[in-house]
């Protein structure tokens, strides 16, 4: 009969008659269709959760932090292990949360997303944990359409070092700046006392302008060097001395004269708070060895710097006339011994002097 199936089952007992069984094709239809599409379920959620397994292998070997968050109702639904760890707690303590407690995107806290773009966001933000502790992030956001709904994948890095180093840069920047500057003011200041001093013909008045010129010079230099330099806490005292002993050569006009200049200095770096102060101390004592010099054919004056056991030790001598006996050079009416003694105590230094073969200060102070 048309609509339906016939199927042997066996032979009766009793009758050894045939039995048969009927079926109506649709139900056998209907019936097959069923277990088709229960196959077909059980196939889906198998393949769904091994796709969901696939993720969170993923998303838990993603070294970024990763955020999905619901777009409509901006609550965190997955977080990565990289996302816990930066914002701290348990990823129970996160999940299920509104996203803005943790990422600020505005000072409303509101998504911009009203519709799937491919990339929404990539920009600076900030992260904040569960101390309340703000983290500068860059956060790159896209969104994606799972299971009929708008979700956003938020992934991000902490920028923290690096805008630590870009703080850092700034300040080295604004630094060198102000050292060039200084360096630059301080030039002008010499220049200005060196076309006061020609206004004179007192050779005293003139040389106490060229003193207090080379003075004014010696700063300039210590600025000038670290300004130049790569460490802005830190001057080359050798590179620094170096420089200053030249030019005051240069300027007490001996440069091709008998006087030799002998330098032994050490590998030595210090900051501007000392170098200053150490070079007024050079300046005034060289300056002073300079003018007995030219008395002299020839001589030398010999620049010694050394660092040992934490102490530092300056030598300056050189073998002209020398200082008089009965000169007590800590009570001296001289402004340059004056200031060498001032800026000796300034250091917290100890300063000595030998007279037993032309003249040497030694002078030493803690590191």
């Amino acid at each position: 009969m048309e609509g339906k199936w016939w199927g042997f089952i066996g032979f009766d007992d009793c009758t050894n008659e045939r039995e048969w069984f009927v079926v109506e094709k649709d139900a056998l239809k209907a019936a097959a269709d069923a277990i088709g599409a229960a196959i077909q379920r059980k196939q889906a959620e198998k393949t769904l959760q091994e796709n969901e397994e696939k993720l969170k292998t993923i998303l838990a070997s993603i070294q970024t932090g990763v955020l999905i968050i619901d777009a409509e109702t901006h609550v965190i639904v997955d977080i990565n292990p990289s996302a816990v760890q930066s914002i701290g707690g348990l990823k129970e303590e996160i999940v299920g949360k509104v996203c803005h407690n943790f990422i600020c995107t505005d000072k409303k806290g509101k998504c911009s997303v009203t519709e799937l773009e491919e990339s929404i966001d990539r920009s600076e933000h900030v992260l904040i944990n569960i101390k309340g502790e703000e983290i500068p992030i860059l956060k790159n956001v896209t969104s994606v359409n799972l299971n009929g709904r708008i979700h956003l994948i938020e992934s991000f890095i902490d920028i923290k070092e690096r805008k630590k180093a870009e703080e850092v840069q700034k300040k080295d920047t604004l630094l060198k700046e102000i050292h060039h500057r200084v360096k630059n003011n301080l030039q002008v200041i010499s220049s200005l006392l060196n076309l006061q001093s020609r206004n004179f013909n007192d050779e005293k008045v003139i040389a106490a302008f060229m003193e207090s010129q080379t003075r004014v010079r010696s700063m300039a230099i210590a600025h000038q060097k670290l300004y130049q330099s790569k460490d802005l806490a830190s001057i080359d005292v050798g590179d620094y001395i170096k420089n200053l002993a030249t030019y005051l050569f240069q300027t007490y006009k001996i440069g091709n004269s008998a006087i030799k200049l002998n330098l032994d200095i050490d590998a030595v770096y210090m900051g501007i708070d000392r170098t200053i102060p150490l070079g007024l101390i050079i300046n005034e004592l060289v300056s002073n060895s300079l003018k007995y010099a030219y008395q002299i054919d020839e001589g030398d004056i010999d620049i010694e710097f050394h660092l040992e056991n934490e102490m530092f030790t300056l030598i300056v001598s050189d073998t002209g006339a020398g200082i008089p006996k009965d000169l007590d050079y800590s009570n001296s009416h001289s402004l340059g011994l004056q200031l060498v003694t001032t800026l000796v105590k300034q250091i917290h230094g100890n300063i000595e002097l030998d007279r037993s073969n032309g003249t040497k200060f030694v002078i030493s102070f803690k590191k």
